[in-house]
């Protein structure tokens, strides 16, 4: 992905600073995505596929050679599946649910994934359910306390 990146943003006749201003993040967000330290989140590489006018699949595409398993080749995940784990992973940002859901494929498919896509799919289902679960306990918190407020009053 780092270099399809690159290569749009030369092509285009972009510095890293200047595509950083028109998508709005940092100049070091579009370095360390250009060098593979990290990658673009959904909503960055949706701006990237505008901008560039390329459709978000030609960013995504690139992650389907880590999908399958070298030593279990019959076995590996096929492209729907892989699809379906991504479109989990996006769905656990708003269900607590679909979190448990993701770590639970995650590690149903876990020979049939490469190792990097199978630790960065359970590290996003172990993070975003630890997280739906501090927001439903925060709130929880906050209605006991009105209801405790209220009976006090």
């Amino acid at each position: 992905m780092e270099e399809k990146l690159r290569n749009l943003r030369k092509a285009s006749g972009y510095t890293q600073e200047e595509l950083s201003t028109r998508i709005n993040v940092s100049r070091q967000t579009i370095s360390n995505w250009e060098r593979g330290y990290s990658t673009p989140d959904a909503e960055n590489l949706k701006i990237i596929s505008e901008f560039y006018n390329v459709p978000i699949g030609y960013f995504i595409d690139d992650f389907t050679h880590m999908v399958h398993s070298p030593q279990a080749e019959n076995d590996s995940i096929n492209n729907q599946e892989f699809y379906f784990l991504l479109l989990v992973a996006i769905a656990s940002l708003f269900t607590p649910l679909a979190a448990f859901i993701l770590i639970y494929l995650t590690l149903e498919f876990k020979n049939k994934l490469n190792l990097k896509i199978y630790h960065r799919f359970l590290y996003i289902g172990v993070f975003l359910s630890i997280l739906n679960i501090m927001v439903i306990l925060a709130v929880g918190a906050d209605l006991i306390i009105s209801l405790i407020y209220n009976y006090l009053s």
